[in-house]
């Protein structure tokens, strides 16, 4: 893309030819003018003009000054430089041109040197004045939308620019203000004039500022807030130069503070009237205290507060009103409008058309009334009621107000009256408490419930008490606690879920007080009947934990009197605690049983991460076995350990054992534990014995005589068969329950897996063995038979040697010569058997079997040799060889004698490729971390369906190929990190490339060719 484009007016062909090749050669465009009239036609119809070359003398009427000077006339296009050229180069001609407005000028004869610096030097000023000119239009643009009102003061304090912001923040438009001498008063406040005067009159103390904020009264009356900011600047010669600043439209602001100051005050009214209602319980001084903050906050000259029961209000407190003047309020005579209606707030006023305020109230010159109701939970409970005597009192601000504080008053009334239940009920708590602090005592069931039924008794002076729970499986109640008389007769004793008044308390979930029980339909004598005693009175409260009923409370015979109600009240109060206790002894029981279940389940799991965590150390049958009876030693605590394994499949052999010092015998000549083994294996189950005491007299007899008291037997699952098994004896009995055989049987089947992934391991690892013994036979066989690929060649080549020799042999012996010709021919036959020697040293390091401890290869050394053993055939096919070595060592993680092979395979696959002649390119060089080695032949191609099965192994198209070269070549580079990858097209040769990761160099790497 050209850097510019240039007008050059120039009426000499020559010179202008000349201008066209240097600056086209500069990457730059040229406009061609020879004269004036075309060069300002050219002007106007090619804007993208950067600068103008403009010859002084010209044909026609128009000369270079007048171009110039009409080029300049024109207004849009104010910063094209212009560059005049003359020959003359006088004075008066220069001084003519630029005051015509040339920026620039050159005196002919001038070189292209000093033309591309004046050129560039006009251009630079080109792109200058055009980044200036887009930037004052950003500036521009950005002051006009700003949304801040910008404006500039001259050092007279006139205004010397506003922006448009000024209509839409003031209503007077730029032109009006910039016209008016003192623009700032025709929209400042009256009341802040004087703040904004004294702001001008000390511009010149204070370079500069902020907030200075004032109202702004707009053109059309309406009334915002600014705040003005401004700043100082100055000349060259730092003097003041006049004062540049903003106003900014705060009003939103302005208006969130006033409302955000009024919200303040009313939080801290409606804290200080919180204050003085918690202050107290006691609702005749809280009441009056918080109605006369009210009436403080909102400068009220009356109130007052009615509580409403059954729909009659009552005065709690009042302000300012004697009792009759409160009485004519129309707040308690309108008590039943708020249960008809859905009023929610009472005004009224006397310019009111609906209502009218009573003449007792109008002659304290109360103009307004405002009644706010008390809710408890939806119910009406009170009313405040507010007088006052300006007329705007009690707007909507103020009647939020109003409100919350009536809510706060309702809160208060209803924390009051909650009060003094409580305090009614305290002395039942307190029976409670001590109730309570008797049944945390314990946890166990027995004795809980025997506290409740003492307690129960005690308080009532009842003649006996007790607690039946109900039985849902059954369908029954059961006495499970009772006090008084006779009261372990009836303990353990069951009935009917529904009989009796039990039963029917139980069923009707509620208490019972019955007075006469030996004449009530449910009443259940069968009870009486056991005990012996006679119930006469009872009173029967079911017990119920959450929707939940569990059973019955009981308490017969009240020792001085009947039952009342304050009794059945007395038990109903105990009952839930009770049923509370009952029901968290029972849950502490469950939880007992659960904790005692979760810890056997710890140490089971315990126990199976540590033998899992054991097996998993290693991969070898006899360490898996030996570590897997140390672990369970500790575990189990046993006296001997066997792990017995099937070896034929029939009968277990003995792999390993383990016995702690003292241990017992667990052998293969331990007859009857091997028996008891194969017996669980062939049943896949675990077999226990216990206690092998309790056996029949012989057998017992003989597991006495082995000093084994109790014996186990795992079998030892694999995934699908059974491995073996594995046996444990204690010398005393041992208890072995249904937990114990689950966790045996666990560890048999971890031990079953690991036995089974060792044996795998060991056969894979055979397998791995003979894969890579395999794999190196056949790289071998590959090397011998590129051993037949070369034959002829070798052959040839050694007998050039050979051949040689004889000759330069044959002349010393039998030719007198001169003792220097002899020395020459035998320095020749010297040199042919030192080049018989490196092909025979070529030909054994090729073929000798790779070594393990040679890990990387010299690129050159490995191509070197292989070139020298394949260069008898690329001769013999007229191949040209090209090699591509940089100057570095290229050194690469690969075997050098497989590297080998696989240059050599590519090399002759080459050749034979190219059997009338042709070109072997082999280039090597390094490339993102790796070395490529690239192979590329001038042959007839592979064919695409050729292409696609090339590294495939016993592929081949050649009649005598085995088709493995290319298949081992791949596995060897891919085994190395690398990659080997073929590209070829039909007719234009085959591009082999081989890519191998970078090595180091060693200290022993060279291009000594018997690395390989």
């Amino acid at each position: 893309m050209p850097i510019a484009t240039l007008l050059v007016v120039e009426d000499d062909p020559l010179q202008m030819d000349m201008l066209e090749m240097i600056l086209t050669r500069n990457n730059m465009t040229l406009l061609r003018a020879s004269t004036g009239e075309v060069a300002l036609q050219l002007y106007q119809q090619h804007t993208e003009i950067d600068l103008i070359l403009l010859d002084v003398m010209l044909p026609g009427q128009l000369d270079g000054l007048a171009v110039c000077r009409r080029v300049r006339a024109d207004q849009q296009r104010l910063y094209v430089p212009i560059i005049m050229v003359t020959a003359l180069g006088k004075t008066e001609q220069l001084v003519q041109g630029l005051d015509a407005g040339a920026d620039d000028y050159l005196t002919k004869p001038f070189s292209s040197r000093e033309l591309m610096a004046r050129l560039q030097a006009g251009l630079r000023i080109r792109r200058t004045q055009r980044d200036l000119a887009e930037a004052q239009s950003r500036y521009r643009l950005l002051v006009e939308t700003a949304r801040d009102l910008l404006f500039a003061l001259d050092t007279h304090d006139q205004l010397t620019y506003i922006s448009p912001m000024s209509e839409t923040l003031t209503g007077y438009p730029p032109e009006a203000l910039l016209a008016d001498p003192m623009p700032f008063a025709c929209f400042v406040h009256p009341d802040d004039a004087r703040r904004l005067n004294e702001w001008h009159a000390h511009l010149r103390d204070q370079p500069e500022g902020s907030d200075l904020e004032f109202r702004i009264r707009r053109a059309d009356s309406e009334l915002r807030w600014g705040t003005l900011a401004w700043t100082t600047i100055y000349n060259r010669e730092g003097h003041p130069a006049g004062v540049q600043g903003t106003i900014r439209d705060i009003t939103h602001r302005k208006a969130v503070e006033a409302a955000t100051w009024r919200r303040s005050q009313e939080l801290a009214a409606l804290n200080l009237i919180a204050a003085r209602l918690n202050q107290s319980l006691q609702l005749s001084n809280t009441l009056a205290e918080a109605l006369h903050a009210l009436l403080e906050v909102m400068d009220v000259e009356y109130g007052a507060v009615h509580a409403v029961h059954e729909r009659q209000a009552f005065l709690r407190t009042a302000h300012g009103l004697s009792e009759t003047e409160v009485q004519r309020l129309p707040g308690p005579s309108a008590v039943a409008r708020w249960y008809s209606s859905d009023l929610e707030i009472l005004r009224e006023a006397v310019d009111a058309t609906d209502g009218q305020i009573d003449l007792l109230l109008k002659a304290l010159g109360i103009q307004v009334i405002v009644t706010v109701p008390l809710h408890e939970r939806g119910e009406l409970t009170g009313l405040l009621t507010l007088a006052s005597r300006a007329i705007d009192k009690f707007e909507a601000t103020e009647i939020t107000l109003i409100s919350t504080v009536a809510e706060q008053i309702s809160a208060a009334m209803t924390n009051a009256r909650l009060y003094e239940e409580a305090q009614h009920r305290a002395e039942e708590l307190s029976i409670l408490y001590d109730i309570g602090r008797m049944l945390t005592s314990t946890l166990d069931l027995t004795k809980v419930l025997r506290v409740i039924m003492e307690a129960a008794v005690g308080m009532l002076q009842a003649e006996a008490g007790s607690v039946l729970l109900l039985d849902e499986a059954n369908h029954q109640l059961e006495f499970v606690a009772a006090v008084g008389a006779r009261a372990d007769l009836v303990m353990n004793l069951r009935l009917p879920a529904g009989a009796g008044v039990a039963g029917q308390a139980l069923r009707e979930g509620r208490s019972l007080l019955v007075d006469d029980a030996q004449h009530s339909a449910s009443f259940y004598e069968d009870v009486d009947h056991t005990t012996g005693l006679t119930t006469q009175r009872l009173i029967a409260t079911p017990l119920r934990v959450k929707e939940r009923f569990i059973g019955v409370m009981e308490v017969i015979n009240k020792r001085h009197g009947p039952f009342t109600a304050a009794d059945m009240r007395v038990l109903d109060m105990l009952a839930p605690t009770a049923a509370a206790a009952i029901d968290n002894a029972r849950l502490y029981a469950r939880e007992t049983q659960l904790t005692e279940e979760v810890r056997r389940h710890n140490r089971e799991l315990s126990a199976l991460h540590a033998i899992s965590a054991a097996l998993s150390q290693s991969l070898e049958i006899q360490d898996v076995l030996d570590v897997a009876l140390m672990v369970l030693q500790p575990q189990f605590d046993y006296g001997g350990g066997c792990i017995y394994l099937n070896g034929d499949g029939t009968t277990p052999a003995v792999w390993a054992h383990h016995e702690p010092s003292d241990g017992i015998p667990l052998g293969a000549g331990n007859l009857a534990a091997s028996d008891f083994v194969a017996r669980a294996i062939s049943a896949r189950a675990v077999h226990v014995l216990p206690d092998t005491s309790q056996l029949d007299q012989k057998t017992a007899a003989v597991w006495a005589e082995m000093q084994i008291g109790a014996f186990a037997a795992v079998p030892l699952w694999g995934h699908d068969v059974v491995q073996g098994g594995l046996a444990m004896a204690w010398r005393e009995p041992r208890p072995i329950d249904h937990a114990n055989v689950q966790l045996l049987a666990a560890i048999g089947q971890q031990i079953g897996v690991a036995v089974e992934r060792a044996s795998l391991y060991e056969v894979a690892q055979r397998r791995a063995h003979e894969i890579e013994r395999s794999y190196a036979q056949l790289v071998q066989s590959e090397k011998l038979a590129a051993t037949g690929r070369l034959a002829m060649s070798l052959a040839h080549e050694i007998n050039n040697p050979l051949q040689a020799i004889q000759n330069c042999l044959h002349l010393v012996l039998e030719f007198s010569l001169p003792e220097d010709r002899q020395a020459d021919y035998l320095k020749m036959a010297r040199e042919e058997v030192e080049r018989l020697s490196i092909l025979v040293q070529s030909m054994l390091d090729f073929y000798r079997p790779a070594r393990g401890g040679q890990l990387t290869a010299n690129i050159r050394a490995v191509l070197d040799r292989v070139l020298a053993l394949a260069d008898q055939k690329l001769r013999y096919n007229q191949i040209e060889t090209i090699l591509h070595y940089p100057d570095e060592p290229l050194i690469v993680q690969s075997p050098a004698d497989q590297l080998g092979q696989v240059c050599l395979n590519l090399i002759m696959n080459a050749a034979e490729a190219m059997e009338n002649g042709g070109t072997l390119q082999i280039d090597a060089k390094p490339r993102d971390g790796m070395i490529e080695l690239l192979f590329h032949d001038t042959g007839e191609g592979i064919p695409p369906e050729v292409l696609a099965h090339i590294f495939e192994p016993f592929y081949t198209t050649k009649e005598e190929g085995t088709g493995l070269g290319l298949a081992i070549s791949y596995t060897i580079i891919e085994r190395q990190g690398g990659s080997l990858q073929v590209e070829s097209e039909v007719g234009r040769g085959t591009l082999f490339t081989i890519r191998l990761p970078r090595a180091e160099p060693a200290v022993d790497e060279s291009l000594d060719a018997a690395q390989i």
